[in-house]
């Protein structure tokens, strides 16, 4: 028999997309699996969906709860599920019919904890970027797969491309009530590993969807990322002290990340808080242009946030590729 995966699926405001994004599950040529669709509150037809679902396929189970965040939904789904392993899809993405068997039949291989799979972001009607690739299955150590991650490369901080051992969420939950969570836990998590893979495909579609945040979503963004940082710095230094050189890969992927939604939720390029984010892009410039990973497009977008072409720019691009 198979080993048995416990998929999560916290659902939220995605009406138009959940049905793609369940279908996609339903859809597994890997057949050994519970669906736990998490309903946080949900003020939409989500929850209705959900219980549809639910009577038609016996490997679908629904919880409803207040709203109280993605990470407490996650969370919600860890206590209950009864999985040799975990998975996690976000409830407005969709994954390929043969994800999660190329996922399993990789980290079996290998013995290994934790197995990765490339993805690709779409706005649901073409591709726009490929992301997590490697161009062959691999398997990496702990610090190997950490580096990967500093320097951008095959393995990323999401929760979503990935399988887990079920064992290694013994005594791990996502931080309740806060954002950008993904990076509050990864490093527990691979730490705890003894070998991570690649499958060397791509299986997930993450969607990016047009939309500004708020500035106080901006505000409470900001600190969670560079709290994050900061204990992530604080963990390389003692248990891969080697890694911490390419650290500062990771941290001008996160200056120029926070930039960017500085810029999404309307903040004033003319403001004090604006001039601060741009002044540690200046002071990390020379880091920008040397990274190993980053495309010359990438780099280009740096320069763009340096003139102050970046907002106009940006604008008319998402413009016409949201067409």
């Amino acid at each position: 028999m198979d080993p048995f995966i416990s998929v999560i699926v916290p659902v939220y405001k995605v009406e138009p997309y959940l049905r793609q994004c369940v279908d996609s599950i339903l859809a597994q040529t890997y057949k050994n699996l519970e669906i736990i669709l998490v309903d946080d509150g949900s003020p939409d037809r989500c929850p209705w969906i959900c219980d549809d679902y639910e009577k038609k396929d016996k490997r679908i189970r629904v919880i409803h709860k207040e709203n109280g965040g993605l990470s407490d939904a996650r969370n919600e789904g860890l206590d209950i599920a009864t999985g040799d392993y975990i998975g996690f899809v976000d409830s407005d993405d969709w994954i390929t019919p043969d994800m999660y068997e190329h996922l399993m039949a990789t980290i079996l291989k290998y013995h290994a904890d934790i197995a990765v799979c490339g993805y690709q972001e779409s706005n649901g009607k073409r591709t726009l970027a490929t992301k997590s690739r490697s161009r062959q299955e691999k398997s990496y150590t702990v610090e190997e797969a950490f580096r990967e991650v500093l320097l951008s490369g095959e393995i990323s901080v999401t929760m979503w491309n990935k399988v887990y051992r079920r064992s290694l969420f013994d005594d791990i939950r996502f931080p309740s009530g806060e954002t950008f969570e993904d990076g509050a836990v990864f490093f527990q998590l691979f730490g705890k590993c003894s070998c991570i893979v690649h499958t060397g495909k791509n299986g997930y579609y993450y969607r990016k969807r047009a939309g500004s945040i708020t500035f106080s979503e901006y505000h409470s963004l900001s600190r969670q990322v560079q709290k994050n940082y900061r204990n992530l710095k604080e963990y390389l230094k003692t248990r891969y002290p080697a890694l911490i050189p390419e650290l500062r890969y990771y941290k001008v992927e996160e200056d120029y990340y926070l930039a960017a939604k500085y810029l999404q939720a309307d903040g004033s390029t003319n403001s004090t808080g604006y001039k601060a984010v741009m002044n540690t892009i200046r002071r990390d410039f020379p880091v920008m242009l040397r990274h190993p990973r980053w495309s010359i497009g990438k780099k280009m977008k740096v320069c763009l946030l340096l003139s102050g072409l970046y907002p106009s720019v940006r604008k008319n691009y998402h413009l016409i590729k949201n067409r």
